[in-house]
């Protein structure tokens, strides 16, 4: 019985991983930031020491805090060993371990209406992680590990009534503190706990002194106070120009789909599970459902933190979905006069075809990714052939850009040219910076204002789906110089040159298909 069991769980953890992997493979984007987190990488291996100011840009900056330098050690690392596929595989790993976590959480709170390996629970599940899963591997990826592991650590605490584990969140605090500024939901959460167990009537002070011993860790990092500063400000900025900080539900109805159903459905369960606890007089764990309400919250408010929901709602409410789910079927076999055996029966078989079929699915997917990963498509939100063209003629200068593809300009063309911002614009860009990135681009209101507060540059580059585009042949100072399928290159009419190279063709074997994060160099340009 052991052995079946042990077999039962090996199989569920490998359905587990080849779904993650092969999910991480249909969506091998890079996210627009990993540029700049593999320069900060990069510096930090050679120098053995973080970029307190910025090169890359031409408008006026301030001290960068990069709250995310340790992650892009990581990257750099993982780029340099194993490439783009290793960074792939990278972001499958972290949420990998991520549901590990959960499934640990689940298995401390012990099951009683379903057992813990259901896989089409968890194919729901995983499908649901969106945010992360439809992006390239990012910082975000520790964040909700070292909050997975948290929360594993504080329940583990809390049911065996041992509270020596609490002395290791402060030694975890370290290395979460400097990979992402997420780190902050560990002071919310230990908040969480402490309020909770005190409403339970149950030991509170340890988490308490947890919170205590964890806050110091955030001083150990290459930035010191200053750090601590940029964190209470970035934590409390508006955003409202950025898609992941703005309300799920202010979104297209299409996007995120699968997150919209797993957040309606688990809400609804949650508030049904609470009435009926104050239904019967039972008295409801308020640590339990002050962190799911929290949570809850928290991705209503920001897609961002939708990853954070997921993960309480599942640790908490797991045995909870299935007493709702056999009640309803329950009630459907009996409307419909089902067989209960024969219903069982052909449920199993479909389960195990969908889930079977999903994982050698997943194997192909998998397959089929490393001679994909060769294909130019990958990069076509990136201004390629604008790089090299600007590359290739030697067209030294400051660059205006939209802040999408700021730092994929910077790790092509530094120090060739320097770029108006990109996505670190809380990191290290003043206000009225983004803003005249944002006026312009979108054509609003003093979207000239741009070319008044700063330099003015000597070429712009436009997205033909910007909204500035129509109006660039209005702008007399510029003229186009290069386009591409997707891009536009303007300079200053006062440093044009008589002629232009173009950059190479996309014949197989040529230059996009070779290593995305290589430089351009003169070499490959003969």
């Amino acid at each position: 019985m052991e052995k079946v069991k042990n077999f039962e769980k090996i199989n569920f953890y490998i359905f587990v991983f080849v779904l993650i992997l092969a999910l991480s493979f249909a969506n091998p984007s890079i996210n627009s930031d990993m540029w700049a987190r593999l320069l900060q990488g990069s510096f930090v291996l050679q120098t053995g020491n973080v970029m307190f100011s910025d090169p890359f840009s031409y408008p006026q900056t301030h001290l960068w805090i990069d709250h995310e330098w340790g992650s892009g050690v990581v990257f750099e690392i993982v780029k340099n060993h194993f490439g783009y596929m290793g960074l792939i595989s990278l972001k499958a790993i972290l949420l990998f371990f991520t549901f590990v976590l959960i499934f640990k959480i689940i298995n401390l709170r012990k099951t009683v209406n379903t057992k813990l390996y259901n896989f089409l629970f968890f194919f729901f599940v995983i499908n649901s992680m969106e945010t992360i899963l439809l992006t390239g591997v990012r910082c975000h990826c520790f964040t909700f590990l070292f909050f997975a592991l948290f929360l594993y650590i504080l329940e583990f605490v809390r049911i065996k009534q041992n509270y020596k584990p609490l002395i290791f969140l402060p030694i975890i605090m370290i290395p979460w503190a400097n990979m992402h500024g997420g780190s902050v939901s560990a002071v919310g959460l230990l908040l969480i706990y402490t309020i909770g167990e005190f409403l339970n009537k149950k030991p509170f002070k340890n988490y308490l002194y947890a919170l205590i011993g964890v806050c110091p860790a955030f001083f150990i990092n290459p930035y010191g106070v200053d750090y601590i500063k940029f964190l209470l400000h970035a934590t409390t900025m508006s955003r409202t120009m950025i898609a992941e900080w703005q309300n799920i539900f202010e979104i297209g109805a299409v996007l995120l789909w699968k997150s919209k159903l797993f957040l309606i459905i688990s809400s609804v369960l949650i508030l049904a599970n609470l009435c009926n606890l104050c239904k019967n007089k039972e008295h409801p764990d308020y640590t339990k459902y002050f962190t799911a309400f929290v949570m809850l919250f928290l991705a209503c408010l920001h897609i961002k933190h939708l990853p954070f929901f997921i993960i309480t709602a599942v640790s908490f409410f797991y045995d909870e979905f299935f007493f709702y789910f056999n009640k309803i079927t329950g009630f459907l076999k009996k409307i419909l006069k089902i067989n209960s055996e024969d219903f069982v029966k052909k449920f199993v078989f479909v389960k195990e075809f969908i889930v079977y079929g999903f994982v050698l699915l997943g194997v192909f997917s998998v397959i089929s990714s490393f001679k994909e990963a060769l294909n130019f498509h990958v990069m076509n939100d990136y201004p390629v052939k604008v790089a090299e063209f600007m590359k290739i003629n030697r067209l030294n200068g400051n660059i205006l850009n939209n802040f999408g593809i700021g730092s994929y300009l910077s790790y092509k063309l530094y120090p060739q040219n320097l770029i108006y911002m990109d996505g670190r614009y809380e990191e290290v860009y003043y206000d009225k910076t983004t803003q005249n990135n944002w006026n312009f681009y979108n054509f609003e209101n003093e979207w000239y204002k741009i070319f008044e507060d700063d330099k003015i540059p000597e070429y712009i580059i436009v997205n033909k789906e910007d909204l500035i585009f129509p109006q660039m042949k209005n702008l007399n100072s510029f003229l186009e110089i290069f386009r591409d399928n997707k891009y536009s290159v303007y300079a200053r009419k006062d440093i044009l040159k008589k002629m232009y190279l173009l950059p190479v063709k996309d014949n197989s074997g040529g230059y996009y298909y070779k290593n995305y994060f290589e430089k351009i160099t003169d070499k490959k340009q003969n």
